[in-house]
């Protein structure tokens, strides 16, 4: 999908994309159905040269500082209470991945 978004877009075309984050393995997150992707997944899915920066090397404190984050907990959208099948199924506060985004630049 990544291939095809990235051939109709127009040279100088932005592409923003916010997926899940691994840090080891890619892994699938059954509950909401959704991919968790590393680094080099994505660097090769978005054809990302080596020099293009990342804080990937944080994944480990930024995932410890959103497990605590009393904030995001309460705030906690009504949708993930109503059901088992999202990414905080029946609304309990147990992040299982880190959200990470993707800037790329159509040269």
């Amino acid at each position: 999908m990544v291939r095809e978004l990235l051939r109709v877009l127009r040279p100088g075309g932005l592409l923003l994309a916010t997926l899940g984050g691994a840090r080891e393995r890619d892994w699938f997150h059954a509950p909401s159905a959704g991919w968790c992707y590393t680094e080099d997944t994505l660097r090769r899915a978005f054809q990302l040269p080596d020099e293009t920066r990342s804080n990937y090397e944080r994944y480990d404190e930024f995932f410890e500082a959103l497990k605590v984050n009393r904030e995001l907990q309460s705030s906690l959208a009504g949708f993930y209470f109503r059901s088992g099948r999202n990414g905080m199924p029946w609304g309990r506060w147990d992040p299982k991945y880190q959200t990470v985004g993707v800037c790329k630049v159509k040269g």
